[in-house]
C-alpha cells in the first residue's frame, strides 16, 4: 500500500475513507429544496451555467422552493471558483443581494 511508502499507518485512514463515502451518500440524498422551503431568511443562490457536478436545475429548484430566494446564474461558471471565473457578475450579484437585505 502506498501509505506505507510515506510511513503513514493505514489505520485510521482506510476507515475514515469509508466514513467519508458514507457521509457523502447522506449529503447526496439530502433534500436541499425541502430545507429551503422552511428557511424564512433571504437566500442568494449563485450557480454556474456549466456546472457538471451539480446541474443548474438543482440550483433553480432550490431557489424556487425557498420563500425568499434570489437565483443568479453565472454564465460559463463551473462548480467552484465562480468569483474567479466571472468576478464582475459575481460581485454585482452580491452587491445587489446585500442591498436588498441590509436596512439603511
Amino acid at each position: 500500500m502506498k501509505l506505507k511508502r510515506y510511513r503513514v499507518p493505514a489505520f485510521p485512514f482506510i476507515q475514515l475513507t469509508g466514513l467519508f463515502f458514507w457521509l457523502a451518500n447522506l449529503i447526496r440524498n439530502f433534500d436541499r429544496a425541502d430545507y429551503a422551503k422552511r428557511f424564512p431568511k433571504p437566500i442568494l443562490v449563485l450557480h454556474g451555467t456549466d456546472d457538471r457536478v451539480c446541474p443548474i436545475e438543482e440550483g433553480k429548484a432550490l431557489a424556487n422552493a425557498a420563500p425568499n430566494a434570489t437565483f443568479v446564474p453565472i454564465e460559463g461558471g463551473r462548480h467552484n471558483q465562480l468569483h474567479e471565473q466571472e468576478p464582475k457578475q459575481y460581485a454585482q450579484a452580491l452587491e445587489n443581494f446585500f442591498k436588498t437585505i441590509v436596512k439603511t
